[in-house]
């Protein structure tokens, strides 16, 4: 295997969960909910289920976090089954967004569980210190899997609902598509690089984030200025100029909004201007600020 081709490959994935973190750090601080808030419920309490069996899987030695998120507000858990199958069945891709969330809350735990007793056979205590028991894997499987069943617990079920919804442009979908790797497998884009299925996986997922950040999602946004930057195994070569003109997107969007985060966002801006031309500066410039406008645009309408 190429061993450049297999860091880059890893590198991409790490910014891919990094543009989600750096999101979540910039509007903290301003309050502001991220375009996705209305789309999928993505709970801190169902993360805290991870904190007996340490971090969710990340799918190899990506370091990327694993979609985690509750059921839909005020759901009865114990009727999941029945949930997933409605929003699976709509014709709505944030729908589609919320079923994915659901299985892949189910997924995600079970396969965090199993990591644990596979990583520290007959240990009871977890990574974080706390005690492992279990009593308590099996209840918190009870508690976000409930009565899911096989079918709705296949890969193909899940990714494709999630596929759905990155077509569609739901915020986080994209972000969510690259995290779960080609046909919910992120081993195969080193395994597996070489694969027409995969590289076609690849420039999807590309095009998802595209979509995605035209629309106005910010990690999208994020995750474009730092694989264009960095030239991440998605996009396999760098682009200061595509990388810049997202930066500009996000300032423009980030003041358009009135958000605290503009001279966050100045900065990286700058930060990436220094290393382009003027005549590059100016086109970004030029690029971003129309996105910002298109995004406005979207905004008023909804």
């Amino acid at each position: 295997m190429n061993v450049r081709r297999t860091l880059l490959v890893l590198l991409a994935l790490s910014l891919v969960g990094a543009a989600a973190i750096a999101l979540r750090i910039w509007d903290q601080r301003a309050a502001i909910a991220p375009a996705s808030a209305n789309s999928a419920s993505t709970g801190d309490s169902t993360r805290q289920a991870y904190s007996n069996y340490g971090q969710a899987p990340s799918g190899g030695s990506a370091g990327v976090s694993r979609p985690v998120a509750s059921s839909p507000p005020g759901a009865p858990q114990q009727d999941l089954r029945s949930q997933v199958q409605q929003l699976a069945s709509s014709k709505n891709p944030s729908d589609k967004f919320r079923a994915y969330d659901i299985v892949a809350t189910c997924h995600w735990t079970r396969e965090a569980i199993r990591e644990q007793r596979l990583r520290r056979p007959g240990d009871p205590t977890g990574p974080s210190g706390k005690v492992f028991s279990p009593e308590q894997a099996e209840s918190d499987i009870s508690k976000f899997c409930a009565n899911l069943n096989p079918d709705q617990m296949q890969t193909a079920f899940r990714v494709t609902l999630l596929d759905e919804a990155a077509r569609a442009g739901v915020p986080l979908a994209a972000i969510r598509f690259i995290e779960e790797g080609p046909f919910g497998d992120p081993t195969a884009l080193t395994h597996r690089w070489s694969d027409p299925l995969v590289q076609e996986w690849r420039h999807r997922a590309i095009d998802y984030l595209l979509l995605a950040a035209k629309g106005g999602d910010k990690a999208a946004m994020l995750s474009l200025i730092n694989q264009f930057g960095s030239g991440g195994g998605l996009v396999g070569k760098i682009d200061i100029e595509s990388a810049l003109t997202y930066a500009y997107a996000l300032e423009y969007t980030y003041r358009s909004e009135g958000s605290g985060q503009v001279q966050a966002a100045e900065r990286q801006t700058k930060r990436i201007a220094a290393k382009a031309t003027e005549a590059a500066i100016e086109r970004a410039q030029e690029n971003g600020k129309a996105i910002a406008r298109n995004i406005q645009m979207l905004g008023s309408k909804k």
